[in-house]
């Protein structure tokens, strides 16, 4: 398990480095800019898609096949892409909480949203693999990503109509269950690992 985790990082670190400077831009916007909120959203939602992405270059370099020759079980390989996609987006949700706090201090705002924002950023983190992996380790990255692009354009409608209308409950956490939200959130994506290792135990490589 160890091997497939640092197989990941490095993997990332290699083919991802656009997603930080994305972030790096989004982070400058938020601080130097306005609506805030709204582009930190956005890193966090890529915090979701590396997982996907990272399976789609899996397939495309054959390691899929090769690793059924390895001393690993597919229940395993599964669990790497749901255990690293949920530490980079709480790493990602952390650094964009504490970003919201500093411009909510810099303008002289009162930082008591700033709990419901972390949750919905964690939703929005999480939602988009969880809806996603199961479709692509049962179909494969090429015609799962369907179903991917079809989540992540409803998260990113819904997230920028919420904005726009402000219909978010920032500040008025008394009125927004947060910690039921992050529960129910972490219910299915922890039904969606599931999923994802019944399906891609019984699929042919």
């Amino acid at each position: 398990m160890k091997g497939l985790l640092l197989k990941d990082i490095y993997m990332t670190g290699k083919y991802m480095k656009s997603i930080l400077l994305l972030v790096v831009v989004f982070i400058a916007v938020a601080l130097f800019g306005e609506g805030s909120d709204f582009f930190l959203f956005f890193p966090c939602l890529l915090a979701g898609v590396v997982p996907l992405s990272l399976q789609s270059y899996d397939e495309s370099f054959k390691w899929t096949q090769y690793s059924a020759g390895l001393p690993c079980r597919r229940s395993q390989i599964v669990s790497v892409k749901y255990i690293y996609g949920l530490v980079l987006s709480a790493v990602m949700v952390i650094l964009m909480s504490a970003v919201h706090a500093v411009v909510k201090i810099r303008g002289g705002e009162s930082m008591n949203d700033t709990a419901v924002f972390a949750a919905c950023m964690l939703g929005v983190s999480l939602i988009a693999p969880a809806l996603s992996l199961p479709f692509i380790f049962k179909l494969g990255a090429e015609k799962g990503r369907i179903a991917y692009l079809v989540v992540v354009a409803v998260i990113s409608g819904l997230a920028t109509f919420s904005f726009k209308s402000d219909t978010l409950p920032m500040g008025n956490t008394g009125d927004f269950p947060f910690v039921l939200f992050i529960a129910a959130v972490l219910i299915v994506f922890v039904l969606s690992w599931l999923i994802s290792i019944r399906v891609y135990n019984n699929r042919e490589l």
